[in-house]
């Protein structure tokens, strides 16, 4: 799973991107498989804990992504309109 970290309004965002159809032989590249799926991990950038709970969203996509790079920024923009989401439900 690729990992790119992103900070947006005061919360840190790790888009995680993995194979849409895992290989379960593991003869395959993750870049040879069928596409990506992805999802965002959020909490507060100013957490002490780094152990501190981060909260998941996966990105809903019916046919995946076939660049890695498309499924890190789709996740990336997911994030920050969940983060929009949240801001705008607490004013």
């Amino acid at each position: 799973m690729a990992g790119k970290h992103h900070t947006y309004q005061g919360y840190d965002l790790e888009a995680l991107v993995y194979p849409r159809e895992p290989d379960k032989l593991a003869r395959r590249n993750m870049r040879d498989g069928l596409g990506y799926d992805a999802a965002i991990r959020i909490r507060l950038s100013d957490s002490v804990d780094p152990a501190a709970p981060f909260r998941v969203f996966k990105v809903e996509a019916a046919h995946g992504y076939e660049d890695l790079g498309d499924a890190q920024r789709a996740a990336l923009a997911h994030g920050e309109s969940v983060i929009d989401g949240l801001l705008a439900s607490k004013t």
